[in-house]
């Protein structure tokens, strides 16, 4: 569940919004997709691994290649997480398969997918004051835009600023003054709702943007 502050949007004209844990739960929906990697490897049978030693061995290779690609938005990329974990372990066709695992991995996390109410109230009523919603991403572009089009927040969302897109990840300036610019928002007229105190909260507030923290349980 996600908690969310009571959020005052009196005299702003934008909604700059995250996505991950803000307008739905990922650990149980990463959870999930990780299972079901695993299934499909299983029933395939090219590694023997139990579930629990897949998630070590795929949490440890993916760390890595998120701290050897950062900033950089392709540092969140799961095709390389799953490419590298295959070519670790010595799987014939690894390239091929983790172009399958990908897909699998994504499909079934948003699958399990479920919008938070209070998400969506709130961009129901930035919507009814004719604000402009951008959300704001430390992810690939193709990913969060499926997301959303999948959580069915497309219709209330006007913008999207992902970490691909501006070259870094938050709490950068790069990503919050793009984002600004696609509102046509000085930071007074914005207000950021995010699950990260680091990089949400204070990436926005470094720029004068008044911030909001959501809080999962």
């Amino acid at each position: 569940m996600i908690h969310f502050p009571a959020i005052d949007l009196t005299g702003k004209k934008a909604l700059l919004i995250d996505i991950d844990d803000t307008l739905y739960a990922f650990e149980p929906c990463h959870q999930k997709a990780l299972e079901a990697c695993h299934t499909e490897i299983t029933r395939e049978g090219f590694l023997d691994l139990s579930l629990t030693d897949f998630k070590k061995f795929y949490t440890a290779t993916r760390q890595s290649v998120a701290k050897r690609l950062h900033p950089q938005g392709v540092c969140r990329s799961r095709l390389l997480a799953f490419l590298t974990f295959f070519e670790s372990h010595s799987v014939k066709d690894g390239y091929q398969r983790a172009l399958a695992y990908d897909s699998i991995y994504w499909n079934a996390l948003m699958a399990h997918m479920q919008l938070e109410p209070q998400a969506e109230r709130l961009l129901k009523t930035a919507c009814s004051r004719g604000m402009t919603v951008v959300a704001v991403t430390d992810m690939l572009a193709a990913v969060q835009i499926q997301k959303l089009v999948k959580l069915g927040v497309s219709g209330y969302i006007h913008f999207i600023t992902t970490s691909e897109e501006a070259g870094a990840e938050k709490p950068s300036p790069l990503i919050f003054n793009q984002e600004l610019q696609k509102a046509k928002a000085m930071p007074e007229d914005a207000v950021m709702v995010g699950d990260s105190f680091e990089k949400d909260i204070k990436g926005a507030q470094n720029l004068g943007i008044a911030a909001y923290q959501v809080k999962v349980s």
